[in-house]
């Protein structure tokens, strides 16, 4: 994964951490997954995308500053990264989807990003 051409909020960089620190310790390559830097389409935000399944672009899930967008219908658009539900708490969630191949609520994380090449 190249590194951002951007700066990260501090919330976007502790789950990149979390996440990445969770494949290296479980001994996951995490190419399948296509960890990527992103951008929200409606305002630039920089961000960090994975896929939640290897090689399935239709399980993307994708960390901004305010929230996670996509990781389970279950809560809805955005899972929201708050005081008392921080990144690492969001980045836990998501590595447990990954880990147990559960199904994500992808559709408007895909309409809501672009991706760097």
């Amino acid at each position: 994964m190249a590194k951002a051409e951007f700066p990260l909020g501090p919330n976007v960089q502790t789950f990149v951490e979390h996440v990445m620190q969770s494949f290296e310790w479980a001994e996951i390559d995490s190419a399948p997954y296509k960890p990527n830097f992103c951008n929200r389409l409606t305002d630039n935000a920089p961000g960090f995308v994975i896929c939640t399944r290897p090689y399935d672009d239709d399980s993307k899930i994708h960390c901004f500053e305010d929230g996670v967008v996509g990781l389970h219908a279950e809560y809805g658009t955005v899972l929201q990264i708050t005081e008392s539900n921080p990144a690492s708490m969001c980045a836990i969630a998501a590595v447990s989807v990954i880990l147990t191949n559960q199904a994500t609520g992808k559709a408007l994380s895909v309409k809501a990003t672009k991706e760097e090449n």
